[in-house]
């Protein structure tokens, strides 16, 4: 299975929701001056208002589900992330019948609201290899601003890799011949490496990542 999921904070943001709407409410200075504009609506613009409402509650659903549905017991926490939620549900699926992978931002790696799900296809051994990208050469044009990271994550089948193979900050495709900047990632490095945060370790080089390696376990 291969996917890019949709990259959406779930919680509704009023600014981004204004913005085609009212551009005046979208830009306040402030979320005070906004939430006055908005509850002038009432008065002023009834229906906008009331389409509004309806968003923020079907936004305030779709948040309850994923925290309180036990469906997502890895990523429905803390600010969800509609990528972050879409990576579990392939994850769940897709191990049983398949390897699976990936575009999603570079979080899902080491996010705080993502660990648990880093912490489980790492120490399943699912987690077979992940490249990071920094968007610096527009790679995608569209999608943010330059500096958005986003990695290609690769899941293999029945939780068979002893070791990941990862890449960081790469801003081409020719960036991923230099063999010095891959290295491995045991199912217990991360743990031993980030003992609090359990979240993915960052080298630029195979050589500094052997040598943490080397210093952690000593």
């Amino acid at each position: 299975a291969i996917g890019n999921p949709p990259w959406e904070r779930v919680k509704l943001q009023e600014a981004e929701w204004f913005a085609a709407r009212r551009p005046d409410i979208a830009m306040a200075p402030n979320a005070s001056a906004r939430k006055k504009l908005i509850a002038s609506l009432i008065d002023e613009e009834p229906q906008l208002h009331a389409a509004f409402r309806d968003a923020v509650r079907a936004s305030e659903g779709e948040s309850a589900f994923l925290r309180n549905s036990t469906r997502f017991p890895l990523c429905g926490r803390g600010d969800i992330n509609s990528y972050a939620v879409f990576a579990e549900t392939f994850y769940t699926i897709s191990h049983r019948v398949s390897g699976c992978g990936l575009v999603v931002p570079s979080g899902i790696l080491a996010d705080d609201t993502t660990k648990l799900f880093f912490k489980e296809i790492q120490q399943s051994r699912a987690l077979a290899q992940a490249i990071d990208f920094e968007n610096n050469e527009t790679l995608f044009p569209g999608v943010g601003h330059g500096r958005m990271r986003f990695c290609l994550l690769t899941l293999r089948k029945g939780h068979a890799v002893d070791t990941a193979r990862l890449f960081f900050l790469a801003r081409g495709v020719a960036d991923l011949t230099d063999r010095e900047r891959w290295f491995n990632l045991g199912a217990s490095d991360a743990a031993t490496i980030n003992p609090h945060s359990a979240t993915c370790p960052v080298f630029l080089r195979r050589r500094d990542a052997e040598l943490t390696r080397a210093a952690y376990l000593r």
